[in-house]
């Protein structure tokens, strides 16, 4: 948490779940590339990361936590798997029409 040396997150295949708060202030993060099998990110894992820009998202992603990008202010908006279900602590609905 805060580590200003961070300047790019790659996970690994082998990581599951970026856990609550794991990268929360590391304000030198610029980009995340998500390992093939996570699928859940944490509430407030990347929160205040202010020079986030990219996220490289995966196709098993699930669940977004609360706050998981809050303060994130370099990063544009971005489209997310149709795999999430659950956003902070709503569920998705999904329009099938």
């Amino acid at each position: 948490m805060g580590n200003n040396d961070l300047t790019t997150v790659t996970l690994g295949d082998n990581v599951e779940v970026i856990g609550e708060c794991a990268f929360r202030s590391c304000h030198s993060i610029t980009t995340v590339t998500l390992g093939s099998r996570v699928w859940s990110i944490g509430n407030e894992a990347f929160a205040y990361c202010t020079s986030l820009t990219t996220i490289n998202m995966n196709n098993v992603l699930r669940s977004i936590g609360t706050h998981a990008f809050i303060g994130c202010s370099s990063l544009p908006a971005f489209n997310f798997p149709s795999t999430v279900t659950t956003i902070g602590s709503k569920k998705k609905t999904v329009n099938r029409n």
